[in-house]
C-alpha cells in the first residue's frame, strides 16, 4: 500500500512493511514474477511482460531472474528463510536496517557479481562487526 503526501514539493512515500519479497510455489519456471506479482499486487503476466522485455536489454533479464530465484524464498518455505545461511550476514543486516531480508539478499548478490570479489571482504568483516541477534523471528 502506497500513500503519497505532497508537502511542499516533496514526496513522501510511505511503504507496507507487510510485503514479503517471494516466490510462487505454483508460478510457470521459478515462480519469480508470479510471487513478485502476488506480493505486489500486479497482475503476474504483467510482471512476464516486463521480464520479457528486459531480456532484450542487453540480457538483463535473466540474469536479474536468475538471481532473484536463487535469493527469494517459496511462499512455502518462509518458515525457514529467516535461518542463517551463509554466517547470517544479511539477516543481521535486514534487523539492523528493517528492511526486507530477501531484498538483502538480492542486494549482495548483485553487489558481489559487480564487485568481482570485494564483497565477498566486506561480507566477512561485517561478520565480526555486526552484533549477532538475541531474538527469533516468528511469522
Amino acid at each position: 500500500m502506497y500513500s503519497y503526501i505532497n508537502r511542499s514539493e516533496i514526496i513522501y512515500i510511505e511503504i507496507s512493511n507487510n510485503k514479503k519479497w517471494k516466490r510462487s510455489s505454483n508460478g510457470w519456471l521459478g515462480g519469480v514474477c508470479e510471487g513478485l506479482g502476488e506480493s505486489f499486487n500486479i497482475d503476474p503476466s504483467l510482471m512476464r511482460i516486463i521480464w520479457a522485455l528486459s531480456v532484450f536489454a542487453f540480457g538483463t533479464g535473466i540474469l536479474a531472474y536468475i538471481v532473484l530465484w536463487f535469493a527469494l524464498p517459496r511462499e512455502d518455505e518462509l518458515m525457514d528463510y529467516h535461518e542463517d545461511k551463509i554466517l547470517g550476514v544479511c539477516k543481521r543486516i535486514a534487523e539492523q536496517t528493517s528492511m526486507e531480508l530477501a531484498l538483502v539478499r538480492v542486494l549482495t548478490i548483485v553487489s558481489a557479481l559487480a564487485s568481482f570479489g570485494t564483497t565477498a571482504l566486506v561480507y566477512i568483516i561485517l561478520y565480526f562487526v555486526l552484533p549477532t541477534s538475541r531474538t527469533k523471528i516468528h511469522m
